[in-house]
């Protein structure tokens, strides 16, 4: 989707390279920076920090924190949810079924 004033002129996706990029790589705390607060840490924080900033602060359509509006787990079950698409792609409907059932199987028998 367009996203007027935004870096690259739209809303980046939640897997691939854009996501990757704002991501450090996908890792999990930075996922839940964005999460909570809807800005990246380290995108903001490297060595064009300040352009970053300046572009996600004039973006027409910026994403908002979501700290107070979910709770711990429900945040972990969306950084996991991207992950997830990151690795596999992204899932029609019983591709995603499955690939559920086959992570509720693993944590079974890891319990066992």
């Amino acid at each position: 989707m367009r996203n007027p004033a935004a870096f690259k002129g739209y809303i980046p996706g939640f897997f691939g390279r854009d996501f990757l990029a704002l991501t450090a790589g996908g890792d999990r705390d930075e996922i839940l920076h964005w999460i909570d607060t809807g800005r990246g840490r380290h995108i903001e924080s490297g060595w064009l920090g300040r352009l970053a900033k300046h572009f996600g602060d004039s973006q027409a359509i910026g994403m908002p924190g979501y700290r107070e509006r979910l709770t711990d787990a429900e945040k972990q079950m969306l950084v996991d949810y991207l992950l997830l698409l990151n690795a596999d792609g992204p899932l029609d409907a019983a591709a995603f079924e499955k690939r559920l059932r086959d992570l509720a199987a693993d944590d079974a028998s890891a319990d066992s």
